[in-house]
């Protein structure tokens, strides 16, 4: 069994046609959302940009530890190896380097094809967008659309050489750790490109290809997040993997219909400013001005503070908020 992972460090979900869009033209990610499991509500975790760990390699949380707990905990590449999985990070930007990365990739599974029955995952790390600050909103959608057009290139290419494999098809994730601020502003400031918790930052692409599934092409409304990843990593090549309230949990699941939901609420966090949500309202935080609410998926780009006319939702969105936090010693 082998595994292929296509994951942006930007991208923006509402340039993406499988994501309703009708600004771009995504044929390579439209028609892989046609093979696959598509999550509709599917969010990053921890948006600083400096973190010490990517939650997608670990199954938890990030955004409430220090720089110090984040790089200490145990990715999956340490735990895979020594399972006998071969493993390769596979780093390039979509927009400048894409040859160079294909060609390396092309190489890795040559390297597959050569090694047998040996247990394989490939990560593929791509820059995505990358929308600069102080844009007005017209020009950075334009820009945006432009690196996006390049990504899916770039996708074409993949999914093209994952099709020539032999044998058994991989596992495919395609997802992003953030988005970018496109629509809810005239423009974007440095600050905002780096800090806020919008949805157009934190509400992000997940698409699972899962070899043989007789549910291609469906969708997935329940909440989901980045801690999910590596948990359904470990499910599919049948690695144990403690999950708990403060861990990712697998994927797969939902998708067999084992289940239907997995977690009420999703937290989010960058410095200061944190972040919690479920299927109806989003709550967010910061030391520097009172609590915002949101009603979801109404508000989509949450101009409409409904803080005053659901004083109990933030009182309980807080709660639950803190009584998170607390687990990690951030209260």
């Amino acid at each position: 069994m082998n595994a292929v992972i296509v994951s942006f460090e930007r991208l923006p979900l509402g340039l993406l046609g499988c994501y309703g869009s009708q600004h771009v033209q995504t044929p390579s990610f439209d028609q892989l959302a046609t093979e696959s499991i598509v999550f509709d509500q599917h969010f990053g975790e921890n948006f600083d940009p400096q973190a010490a760990q990517q939650a997608w390699w670990t199954g938890q949380y990030h955004f409430p530890r220090s720089d110090d707990q984040q790089s200490a905990s145990t990715n999956i590449f340490e735990t895979f190896r020594s399972r006998g999985i071969e493993m390769h990070l596979l780093d390039f930007d979509a927009s400048h380097s894409a040859e160079d990365g294909l060609r390396a990739a092309q190489t890795i599974f040559d390297g597959w094809n050569a090694s047998g029955d040996a247990q394989h995952l490939l990560w593929i790390q791509c820059t995505g967008t990358q929308l600069a600050g102080s844009t007005e909103w017209d020009v950075g959608v334009e820009q945006c659309a432009e690196q996006v057009v390049a990504c899916d290139a770039v996708l074409q290419a993949i999914l093209a050489q994952v099709a020539a494999l032999p044998g058994e098809p991989p596992l495919l994730i395609l997802t992003a750790a953030a988005g970018e601020i496109l629509f809810t502003r005239d423009s974007v400031t440095e600050a905002d490109h780096d800090s806020l918790l919008h949805e157009e930052r934190v509400h992000v692409p997940l698409i699972v290809r899962v070899p043989d599934s007789d549910q291609q092409g469906s969708r997935r409304q329940t909440l989901t997040q980045a801690i999910d990843i590596a948990p359904t990593l470990a499910d599919w090549f049948d690695i144990q993997f403690e999950e708990s309230e403060r861990t990712g949990k697998s994927l797969l699941p939902l998708i067999d219909g084992r289940t239907t939901a997995l977690r009420e609420r999703v937290f989010m966090g960058h410095a200061a400013t944190q972040a919690v949500r479920d299927a109806d309202f989003c709550l967010i935080r910061s030391e520097t001005a009172p609590p915002q609410l949101f009603l979801k998926p109404e508000d989509r780009y949450e101009q409409a503070d409904a803080a005053r006319e659901y004083p109990d939702v933030v009182d309980a969105m807080e709660s639950a908020l803190d009584e998170f936090l607390v687990g990690f010693g951030s209260v």
